[in-house]
Order: structure tokens, then C-alpha cells, then sequence
């Protein structure tokens, strides 16, 4: 029997995160630091 992978990723950072603002239903796109965070996770 194979073990399952599970591996959870969370979204990568925005600018909104780097100035601690609330976010809620805005869809706010990934800053530089995001988009580089994303790409180590791919």
C-alpha cells in the first residue's frame, strides 16, 4: 500500500499583508515577494 502526499500551500504574500491590512472579499494581487514565493512552491 502507498502512502498519501498531502502538502497544503498557503497563497503567497501581497502587498496588503506586508502593511498588516485586513483583507475580505478584495482580491488583491501578489507583490514581488508573493510572485517569487508562488514560484518556489511550483
Amino acid at each position: 500500500m502507498e502512502a498519501t502526499r498531502i502538502c497544503l500551500v498557503r497563497h503567497g504574500e501581497t502587498s496588503w499583508n506586508a502593511e498588516k491590512r485586513i483583507q475580505g472579499n478584495i482580491d488583491v494581487g501578489l507583490n514581488e515577494a508573493g510572485l517569487a514565493q508562488a514560484e518556489a512552491a511550483a
